[in-house]
């Protein structure tokens, strides 16, 4: 059993260091204009900590299956600007999981239960 564990755990390795699983771009917050929370009514700015706390999350997480293009109108998301090209990225809801839109690996999932949750908890935030 234990030689199944380490064969796993080297397989991932392998997969992550020759690229198979894409790791997100890494962002700080000197590379960000602002950084947006939406849902179908209304929008708002993040807190300066929940900025700290989404850059944290988000460079954290790894890019997952391809998109499968199956549609559907988002419930939520969060959208930032890069200062350095002004270009916006949106990260939406997408049947339970999040989806890059606007950046190179926009044909990717993101992996990170932990970044849909805290998406999701700040758009709860403005749905009332």
């Amino acid at each position: 059993m234990k030689k199944l564990v380490l064969l796993c755990v080297i397989f991932l390795f392998i997969l992550t260091i020759s690229g198979c699983i894409p790791k997100i771009f890494t962002i700080t917050k000197e590379d960000i204009k602002d950084v947006i929370i939406w849902t179908h009514t209304d929008s708002r700015a993040l807190t300066k900590d929940e900025i700290t706390e989404f850059i944290r999350l988000y460079n954290l997480s790894l890019y997952g299956n391809k998109i499968t293009g199956e549609g559907g109108t988002p419930d939520f998301g969060l959208r930032f600007t890069l200062i350095k090209n002004n270009k916006t990225i949106s990260i939406n809801d997408c049947y339970g999981k999040i989806e890059p839109i606007g950046n190179d690996n926009a044909n990717r999932y993101i992996e990170s239960k932990e970044l849909y949750d805290f998406i999701k908890i700040l758009s709860e935030t403005i749905q009332k």
